[in-house]
């Protein structure tokens, strides 16, 4: 997966290998606990794929909001002093023109975070899991990966933003991870909060519009 990071020949050559298909069919079509570290790692690839990448020391882009006079958002835009080395809207649109593989996503992230008791049913802190042990088959590794791969989403433009803030229960979801215990969920929570351009401050990141049962059917 690490491969596909900022990278421009390994980018486009996994890209003429239809790598985005194979890593979908994964998430897709592993439903098994078993199938958890494989889940995590394809939707970590995704997520490295679907980002841009810019001529920085760490390779990595800094995007910021434009803001209306009344102080809504207007533009996504990138940060002067970043020029764009590797633009990935191609596979953002892919990957978001596939329904199915959205609502799998959205599942996979509402069924995070864990909480503070790494031994409770809430299962294994994803920065925290172990290599060859029984982590790997924990659920709990994978919500990280899936809130990853929507924040590099959200960089698609107004219309993939639109339709991840109308999958079912997603918003709400990410606004819970991001009061994660566990770094890498909160992380991802509120880089795809502020990508797709929800504030997650306490007074705008409610649950007003999603009930508790609607949330509860995303997970299952």
């Amino acid at each position: 997966w690490i491969l596909t990071f900022s990278n421009a020949r390994n980018h486009a050559g996994f890209l003429e290998a239809d790598t985005v298909d194979a890593l979908s069919d994964v998430i897709l079509n592993c439903n098994s606990d078993r199938c958890s570290r494989a889940v995590m790692w394809s939707a970590a690839a995704l997520q490295n794929l679907a980002a841009s990448y810019c001529h920085s020391d760490s390779g990595r882009c800094n995007w910021k909001w434009d803001y209306r006079s009344d102080g809504t958002h207007e533009k996504l835009r990138l940060s002067s002093g970043t020029p764009l080395e590797i633009d990935a809207q191609n596979v953002r649109e892919e990957i978001a023109s596939n329904k199915e593989l959205l609502k799998k996503l959205t599942h996979l992230t509402c069924s995070g975070p864990v909480s503070d008791s790494r031994q409770d049913d809430s299962g294994v802190w994803p920065s925290k899991g172990k290599v060859n042990s029984n982590d790997e088959y924990s659920a709990s590794i994978v919500s990280w990966a899936a809130a990853g791969l929507f924040k590099n989403l959200a960089l698609g433009g107004p219309e993939i933003r639109l339709e991840l803030q109308k999958e079912q229960g997603l918003i709400n979801c990410l606004c819970r991870m991001r009061k994660s215990p566990d770094w890498l969920e909160e992380l991802k929570a509120k880089s795809a909060l502020y990508n797709m351009g929800i504030n997650f401050d306490d007074a705008t990141c409610d649950f007003s519009e999603t009930s508790d049962q609607e949330d509860e059917d995303v997970k299952r």
